[in-house]
């Protein structure tokens, strides 16, 4: 009762001075070009003018008193980095760059299930188990893994979505198997603990260049390159790929401007017979996803 309470009051303060709640994604707020973001009691707010971002800043700190978090480290170019709910944050203004990645918090979850130094692999999964298999597990913390994993999926990995969303339903009763599975998750992000969502000028163009031939095919073999919308989402299924429902799995993403900014990976509601039908069902899922209900 009372994180809601205070949700309430909060929300009633905040949209007393103008700021507007997200339909579909409540601890979203808006108020010109300015957003703003609450996770419990914390908040960040971020637009194109800094006077205004004091100026709100103080107001909302004048209601309720809090600490302003510094920045933890400026570097020589002047990218600040700052610590962001367990994440690393990224930002220069001037260069036009941002980008929030874990690598702290993957250090510790190596450290925490003895993975420091463990060997190299360039997938988070693999298909070829049969994640039933191999005999009971039961004294590994798989729990505790996949609630740490998830996290991560959360802040800014949606590379491992589809390999958590898959030893999640092993969350209480684990295989041999499965653990080998959420290991190997653990040994892929070893040796990208630094990757995340990522955005720059350069990788906007690189984008847009790259995606904007699919536009471009007119059936004949000519490309005439298009520009692609700011906001581009992709989708995909993998048909039929639980052995025990035998229901398909769909993969969503959505780019804003180069930068991923919604993704999901969930199993589908219902049993499909082919790949074109898993496919359609996963662009529906994606549609929901996008407008905040899925």
């Amino acid at each position: 009762v009372s994180p809601r309470k205070w949700f309430d009051c909060y929300r009633n303060f905040l949209e007393e001075c103008g700021w507007s709640m997200c339909a579909h994604e409540p601890g979203l707020f808006a108020k010109g070009d300015m957003k703003l973001t609450v996770y419990v009691d914390d908040s960040l707010i971020t637009g194109p003018s800094e006077s205004d971002i004091v100026k709100e800043m103080d107001a909302i700190m004048t209601k309720f008193p809090g600490n302003v978090v510094e920045p933890t480290k400026v570097h020589e170019d002047g990218t600040e980095e700052r610590d962001l709910l367990g994440a690393t944050l990224l930002y220069n203004r001037k260069k036009r760059f941002m980008k929030i990645h874990m690598k702290d918090a993957i250090d510790k979850l190596l450290k925490k299930y003895n993975m420091v130094g463990c060997r190299k692999v360039i997938t988070p999964y693999t298909s070829q188990l049969d994640l039933t298999g191999g005999g009971d597990n039961p004294n590994f913390p798989m729990r505790q893994l996949c609630g740490s994993l998830n996290y991560l999926v959360t802040i800014c990995r949606p590379d491992i979505a589809f390999a958590c969303q898959r030893i999640s339903s092993f969350a209480d009763k684990c295989a041999n198997n499965s653990v080998n599975v959420a290991k190997r998750i653990l040994k892929y992000l070893a040796h990208t603990s630094d990757l995340g969502a990522h955005y720059s000028v350069e990788n906007e163009k690189a984008f847009k260049k790259t995606y904007g031939k699919v536009l471009a095919l007119d059936g004949v073999g000519n490309e005439e390159f298009e520009e692609l919308p700011d906001n581009v989402a992709f989708t995909d299924a993998d048909f039929c790929g639980c052995a025990v429902t035998l229901k398909s799995t769909s993969g969503s993403i959505l780019y804003y401007r180069s930068c991923p900014i919604v993704w999901k990976s969930q199993r589908q509601s219902i049993r499909t017979h082919s790949t074109c039908e898993s496919e359609y069902v996963s662009m529906y899922d994606c549609i929901r996803v996008v407008q905040g209900q899925g």
